[in-house]
């Protein structure tokens, strides 16, 4: 029984030497592959396909600065490092440092961010056919204009443009036919969720590729905030103008409305974005209600006082009320009779018609 163990420990031992071996084998050879010019790009016309694969994201509306942290899977073929996996012991593959030969990572340039990028990179992965995988992880950034019309029930665009920093044309960076952005999960945020997302190309133009991520603020809550306040400032406006002119409680809630207003949109000032030239429409909504409600406390202040007037009005104010069609409205809404009173000069309305009228 104890031979039988060691036999299969020899054999074992043999084997992974042998593999050892073959991986040493590879790893010299490999080293020895186009010793002058592997740092340099496989030749004319390589494609480098590009996946992004965003792992979250982090947008400052305050600033607008878009920013993600994704991976980039490049892939491209290098036809100078191919070997049959045959005579190294069916190895097809072998995984190294992406400072052992040429990669395209520092060549892609964000056009939108003034800062190099900064790729994390540990090691890339070479087959036997030539074909190369890299993996960086990287932060983007990127200028996103905000617009707050519709806010805070708004969408914002914020695009990605990228280059090559390459002017020989040995390579070219394509995003290929299929959806280059991969989120799987990561496109809801704290705020923000993305809720599109748009990819293309054109190798003609100084910014060769590009995606636009689509953002829609998630608003629940300062929805909620903003909107109860707006309806009941809404309700309270419109009540001001059926109460009783008569006494201090129209004049009263109006003044109030006012203040509540001015109260108000300094809750949204602490809330709004700052840094955008266009007008949300609940702040031109706001103003209007904020109009109204000053007109509304004009028109109260002067109905109030002239309801205390004891004192007969002057001839021309009973003139021009019965010059138009005005006289015939009111006594339509207080239902009084038709028959009309021709001014004269000794004729004169008193204080309780006027009041009517």
């Amino acid at each position: 029984m104890i031979s039988i163990v060691c036999l299969l420990l020899i054999a074992y031992c043999g084997a992974a030497e042998q593999d050892l071996s073959s991986e040493a084998k590879l790893q010299r050879d490999f080293d020895s592959w186009c010793p002058d010019s592997r740092h340099l790009p496989p030749g004319n016309g390589t494609e480098i396909h590009i996946k992004f694969i965003l792992k979250l994201f982090y947008f400052d509306a305050g600033e607008e600065v878009f920013s993600i942290y994704c991976w980039i899977h490049f892939s491209w073929t290098d036809a100078r490092f191919t070997w049959r996996p045959e005579d190294y012991g069916g190895i097809d593959s072998v995984v190294f440092n992406s400072l052992n030969l040429w990669t395209p990572m520092e060549q892609l340039q964000n056009v939108n961010s003034d800062e190099m990028n900064t790729f994390w990179l540990s090691s890339c992965e070479l087959k036997h056919d030539g074909s190369v995988f890299c993996i960086p992880k990287t932060i983007l950034d990127t200028t996103c204009i905000t617009k707050l019309t519709d806010w805070p029930y708004d969408t914002q665009k914020c695009r990605f443009d990228f280059k090559s920093k390459d002017h020989t044309k040995k390579f070219k960076f394509t995003l290929g036919e299929r959806r280059a952005m991969s989120m799987i999960g990561a496109e809801y945020g704290g705020t923000w969720n993305i809720i599109d997302y748009e990819q293309g190309e054109d190798q003609n133009a100084t910014n060769q590729l590009f995606f636009e991520l689509t953002l829609e603020r998630q608003a629940f809550g300062l929805g909620f905030i903003l909107a109860t306040p707006a309806i009941a400032l809404t309700l309270l406006t419109m009540t001001v103008p059926l109460l009783d002119v008569c006494g201090t409680i129209r004049l009263g809630i109006a003044c109030f409305s006012l203040l509540s207003h001015f109260t108000f949109l300094q809750l949204i000032n602490y809330s709004i974005p700052q840094h955008n030239e266009a007008t949300p429409t609940i702040l031109i909504y706001l103003r209007s209600s904020l109009v109204i409600t000053s007109v509304t406390i004009i028109i109260s202040v002067f109905l109030n006082k002239a309801s205390e007037i004891d004192r007969v009005p002057p001839p021309w104010l009973f003139l021009w009320i019965a010059s138009g069609n005005i006289e015939q409205y009111f006594r339509k809404i207080k239902k009084l009779p038709s028959a009309t009173v021709e001014p004269t000069i000794n004729s004169v309305p008193t204080p309780t018609q006027i009041a009517l009228i």
